[in-house]
């Protein structure tokens, strides 16, 4: 029958769900229930995790639901005017701001599949070489760093963490 792609599924903290476990899964399934109970978001956690937690597909889900005024931000968008809607991304629509905890999604048990998705703040500084690095800020200095931007945290598997910019700028090379 061959390996299937996904044989069990964990999701924690995405949109309906605060923990859904599915576990076992085969070639086909077959998703049913009544109207509001997440079988949209079931799918919605499949294809971000299949896209490895593309920062635009954040955005594809958000807009196609009407939970965001934009689909793709654009270089002359004010984050902070993004902050709502990223909300709903999280279970328990709670505040970016306040780092919420990760999204995760994969199979039950394997930590070297799993994708996490979080939104925390980072300034840039240099180091003794002159080579600008991201540092992480806490929470309540948000406010107090003149330079401070949000940015996905998006880590799969063991690979290391990415960080994307809440707004891409469209003239960086993808």
């Amino acid at each position: 029958m061959g390996d299937l792609i996904l044989n069990s599924l964990e999701i924690r903290r995405f949109r309906a769900f605060e923990h859904l476990q599915i576990e076992r899964l085969g070639r086909v399934n077959l998703i049913v229930g009544k109207n509001n109970i997440g079988k949209t978001c079931l799918l919605e956690a499949l294809q971000l995790y299949a896209r490895k937690g593309s920062p635009e597909l954040i955005w594809e889900i958000l807009g196609a639901r009407n939970e965001s005024w934009v689909s793709r931000p654009g270089r002359y968008t004010n984050v902070e005017d993004l902050f709502p809607y990223l909300k709903y991304m999280f279970y328990g629509r709670k505040d970016v701001r306040t780092y919420p905890e990760p999204i995760q999604i994969g199979p039950i048990s394997s930590l070297d599949e799993r994708l996490s998705v979080t939104v925390s703040w980072y300034t840039s500084q240099a180091d003794d070489k002159g080579r600008r690095k991201l540092h992480l800020i806490q929470p309540e200095e948000i406010d107090m760093v003149d330079d401070s931007s949000p940015r996905f945290n998006i880590q799969f598997g063991k690979q290391p963490s990415v960080y994307y910019p809440i707004i891409p700028d469209p003239t960086l090379p993808r």
